[in-house]
């Protein structure tokens, strides 16, 4: 089997890419083979056995002004994706990519263009979905403003124009492009912590944590120094994002680090991809029980954490559920608003408001929640539930079946 991993091209985020490889390194263990149409900001992060193609690159502007991040929609309008020559240009680089590669199937991960370029190259599609991807999500935060109603419409009625130029059928939603025109989709979450997903979709398929190894899963020796934790000396995993707004401000890491420091809690902090220019005042902030790191192998830590700071990203939230660490949570858009929800609502997540919040509150929070851990029913189960689901292992045996039915139905006409 030949599978063509695809990845947004419209951030460059480790969420994005980390899931991909997951899959891409299960493939490749099961002898079948893998690419990636990613930007080249990823290569060194893939498995050297995988091949490589360099997607269209982004939009060269962003639109400034916008009426907040309320849907994935408002996100492609934001990062610059509204003007039909841009999304043309993106959709022949997919086409050319996939007659040089010539996958049996194409994995995709939030690639909006991929449910056109896909449709007319004849290839099937598998998509990695989650509830705030999905055209009937709602955040409860959305507005009604007239503005935005327009703006939404602008982004629309240039995709819809691509897509007449190519003679495919419109949208009323860009999601639908995902949702609608995938052949397989699949879930790197569980039935109880995204339950709306099978109730508006039943080819759902719920797969659990996709957890790369290779890099992200190695420990390296700082973190193998480690103390081991106990009552008396518990481990914080901090990761503001790789996107530079909301939380993740030198403001934000000042707070944390105030609020640990000289502590006898352990506080490791992730810096991210995009922090380069604050990397150096960062690292003044370090202290004997505070570290500050370019990349932090997320699954490694998060094994070693009694309590996660993070802003409600996707692959955390799966993550620390996964291990049953409760979380201290800020929420600076949809999506993370609703991860933080779900934490929230199976025992393992408080969400909190970073304005006006000092360091003697961090520190109480950290200890009643650290105290807590494991006296939820309803964490433990979600816990048993993510082990259990199959992970990167399960996602590739849905796509080897799908595609063995392919051959089958093709061989017999």
């Amino acid at each position: 089997m030949k599978v063509l991993l695809v990845t947004s091209n419209w951030t460059e985020t480790l969420g994005h890419v980390v899931r991909g490889i997951a899959i891409a390194e299960q493939l490749l263990k099961q002898g079948h083979q893998a690419a990636f149409l990613c930007p080249k900001s990823y290569r060194e992060l893939l498995p050297q056995q995988a091949a490589w193609y360099e997607s269209a690159p982004k939009p060269s502007f962003t639109n400034k002004n916008y009426f907040g991040l309320h849907t994935y929609e408002d996100i492609l309008f934001a990062s610059g994706h509204t003007e039909p020559q841009q999304i043309r240009c993106t959709v022949e680089r997919e086409r050319e990519v996939i007659r040089e590669y010539v996958p049996d199937i194409i994995l995709n991960d939030e690639q909006f263009t991929i449910g056109i370029s896909a449709s007319l190259e004849h290839v099937p599609v598998a998509s990695i979905v989650t509830w705030p991807l999905h055209p009937n999500f709602r955040s409860p935060q959305e507005p009604d403003i007239p503005l935005r109603d327009m703006m939404l419409r602008r982004l629309r009625s240039s995709w819809n124009q691509v897509l007449a130029q190519y003679e495919l059928q419109p949208v009323a939603h860009l999601s639908e492009l995902l949702f609608h025109r995938s052949s397989l989709l699949i879930a790197p979450t569980s039935p109880s912590l995204e339950p709306e997903l099978a109730h508006q979709e039943t080819r759902v398929h719920y797969v659990g944590p996709l957890a790369p190894q290779g890099k992200f899963a190695e420990v390296p020796p700082w973190m193998d120094a480690l103390h081991h934790p106990s009552s008396e000396r518990a481990t914080v995993f901090i990761y503001l994002s790789s996107l530079p707004f909301g939380m993740n401000t030198i403001d934000s890491f000042e707070l944390l680090a105030d609020s640990y420091r000289g502590t006898n809690i352990q506080a490791v902090f992730g810096i991210g991809k995009f922090n380069e220019a604050t990397e150096q005042q960062l690292r003044r902030l370090e202290g004997p029980n505070l570290r500050f790191e370019r990349f932090v192998p997320g699954e490694a830590m998060m094994a070693r954490a009694q309590l996660a700071i993070f802003p409600g990203t996707h692959s955390m939230m799966v993550s620390a559920a996964k291990y049953g660490v409760p979380c201290l949570l800020f929420p600076d858009f949809f999506e993370r608003a609703y991860n933080a929800s779900c934490l929230e609502r199976v025992g393992l997540g408080f969400i909190c408001e970073a304005d006006g919040l000092t360091s003697e509150r961090i520190r109480e929070l950290s200890q009643q929640l650290i105290s807590s851990r494991g006296e939820h029913t309803r964490a433990l189960q979600v816990q048993v539930e993510l082990n259990a689901l199959g992970g990167a292992s399960k996602a590739v045996a849905h796509l080897d079946t799908f595609v063995q039915e392919q051959h089958v139905s093709s061989h017999f006409g």
